[in-house]
């Protein structure tokens, strides 16, 4: 089986609609299908699977107790056993989609050059931060200090963090 990337909500949203809009397009012409040329076939074949499975639907889920249990009412080869555990069945082979938590982002695994002097400046400055700022800055204790720096190394280099 390939493992696809996974995809943002908001790629598999684009996607749907891209599909449906090529399956839409070409079944609009008064043309059958038997009378399409082979590469139009093709291209609306693959535009159905990809939609088949970027829409699939969950349809049970099966919950083994034993290993290798029997499972009674299904005839499709290899599914007759399953080991120990939940088991998700869907109406075609699902598209990943990737859920980003809320609060979370995606960063780049390598920062990027803006990441990093964003990153770099922000930590207080004497003659850059507010007076208040500073103050408080400078009655931390230096294990304060150096978290106050991080988290704002860290913030800083997440809001300059491109778009996944």
């Amino acid at each position: 089986m390939i493992n696809f990337p996974a995809m943002t909500e908001a790629q598999r949203t684009e996607l749907v609609q891209f599909n449906r809009a090529i399956i839409a397009q070409h079944e609009a012409y008064a043309v059958s299908e038997a009378g399409w040329p082979d590469d139009v076939r093709l291209l609306v074949s693959s535009a159905r699977i990809a939609l088949a499975a970027l829409t699939a639907e969950k349809r049970l889920t099966v919950s083994v107790v034993q290993k290798n249990e029997r499972l009674k009412g299904f005839n499709f080869e290899g599914y007759d056993s399953l080991p120990a555990g939940e088991h998700e069945f869907y109406t075609a082979p699902s598209a990943p989609v990737l859920r980003v938590p809320d609060g979370w982002q995606l960063v780049p695994i390598e920062p990027t050059e803006d990441m990093v002097i964003r990153g770099f400046e922000s930590k207080p400055d004497q003659f850059w931060s507010t007076p208040e700022e500073w103050a408080a800055y400078e009655a931390m204790s230096g294990c304060q200090q150096a978290a106050h720096k991080a988290r704002l190394c860290y913030a800083a280099m997440l809001a300059a963090a491109p778009e996944a």
